[in-house]
């Protein structure tokens, strides 16, 4: 049997970081947060109290649309989707009473809105089926509408047309790569060159049988596509990216900062944002009700790190981000309930992501006998996962004469006594 053994040594580093802020949004801490979308330069969002709301200067002052064409409501009807689509901006209004929808669109920066429903199912009270999401890319807005399929249409036409396509009219996952559509239907990966008239299996190597998936999301900057859930016979849940437009697909470990959320179940990726090496993931908020869980990458996902300084702690655990929007210099960050965040962007480096995180280096790598671990805050936990995120090894503060016979890539995991962690790979040969 191989016998590793881990000595734990102190030193001191220090770290910048930009942290999240606040951008103050009107309305009270517990409420809800709906949608958020930048048009041209004007940030869009929708919450429970104040309504439909706009800011000019990047969240620092808000103020309301004052849109006549439809009303909403803290306890009745609500912006539930925005998005803008070059010169138009696409509003979905959602009715909990009847759970159905209705599809508004400005040409004058939120001026006027109009109704675009034509050929979209019906509901009895005259409204469309519940609107789950909105795309947008060149020129081509795609709606999924729910349990229905899905309708597209060019911005400059007045009728939706159905995705009647056996493999995909039921998906409700897309991204774009040069002007091709990607959609995952079927437990596949399907590519589209021609605006969602026909569609392509791809090759899909590298991922699991029955895979269904609960997150798809492109970074055009490099023509990644990422893919988040789990297979249906392994029921292992997992982050896969592919270079190639699905022909071949790799695996990011982020099993070890998968906690259980406030269900007590295992936590999944609910929102994302990529660009290049920079990486930011939202999960479901974990069950000790504390910050959202929000973590970072900036060496493409080789390691995250959390990234919750600046957001406040919250009393309950239902608490997650919708998505994340790029402008200028700033990342904003919309979460569920009670504010929008957003921080400084440009210039990201692994110096700037957290001076909270727990730094530690690793040596030598890879390891035969002894793995030294330079670290710079008192450590309270230690833990050992296999690549498939199963703990090999844990316990409270440091580890002293591991033995397993267990050969390849594992990924060491420190939590500070401040609850603090981070992680990083090694090699045991």
């Amino acid at each position: 049997m191989k016998k590793i053994t881990l000595f734990i040594v102190a030193f001191c580093c220090s770290t910048s970081y930009s942290q999240w802020q606040s951008t103050n949004t009107p309305g009270g801490n517990f409420d809800a947060v709906y949608a958020m979308e930048f048009h041209g330069n004007r940030l869009y969002a929708s919450k429970g109290t104040p309504g439909f709301i706009k800011s000019d200067n990047g969240g620092s002052t808000w103020e309301n649309v004052g849109q006549t064409e439809f009303t909403t409501s803290s306890i009745g009807k609500y912006v539930s989707h925005i998005k803008s689509a070059e010169d138009i901006l696409y509003v979905a209004l959602f009715n909990p009473t009847y759970s159905s929808s209705m599809l508004y669109k400005s040409t004058d920066n939120g001026q006027t809105f109009v109704t675009d429903t034509i050929a979209l199912p019906k509901t009895s009270n005259n409204e469309i089926v519940n609107i789950d999401r909105i795309y947008y890319h060149n020129n081509r807005i795609i709606l999924d509408v729910a349990n229905l399929g899905n309708w597209s249409k060019n911005v400059a036409d007045s009728e939706w047309v159905r995705n009647n396509n056996t493999n995909t009219e039921y998906a409700d996952l897309f991204g774009f790569i040069n002007g091709k559509q990607f959609s995952w239907g079927n437990y596949h990966l399907y590519k589209s060159e021609d605006d969602g008239e026909t569609w392509s299996q791809c090759p899909d190597a590298g991922v699991s049988s029955f895979f269904t998936t609960t997150l798809l999301y492109v970074d055009e900057t490099i023509n990644r596509i990422y893919v988040t859930g789990r297979s249906v016979t392994t029921q292992q849940y997992k982050m896969l990216y592919s270079d190639d437009e699905g022909n071949t697909w790799s695996e990011l470990v982020i099993a070890p900062f998968l906690a259980n959320n406030w269900l007590n179940m295992p936590q999944t990726v609910q929102a994302m944002f990529a660009q290049g090496d920079y990486i930011q993931l939202a999960l479901e908020n974990n069950n000790t009700n504390s910050e959202p869980d929000i973590l970072i990458s900036t060496n493409g996902g080789e390691t995250f790190t959390p990234d919750i300084v600046g957001l406040d702690v919250v009393q309950f655990g239902t608490v997650t981000a919708r998505n994340f929007i790029p402008k200028d210099d700033n990342l904003f960050m919309c979460l569920n309930f009670r504010q929008i965040y957003k921080k400084q962007y440009s210039s990201l480096s692994v110096s700037d992501v957290n001076s909270n995180i727990p730094v530690f280096s690793i040596a030598p790598n890879p390891v035969r006998e002894k793995l030294y671990v330079n670290h710079s805050e008192r450590i309270s936990k230690s833990e050992i996962f296999n690549v498939n995120g199963q703990l090999i090894k844990h316990q409270n503060s440091t580890f002293e004469n591991i033995s397993w016979s267990l050969k390849g890539l594992f990924i060491l995991k420190i939590t500070d006594i401040n609850g603090n962690a981070n992680i990083q790979k090694f090699l045991a040969e």
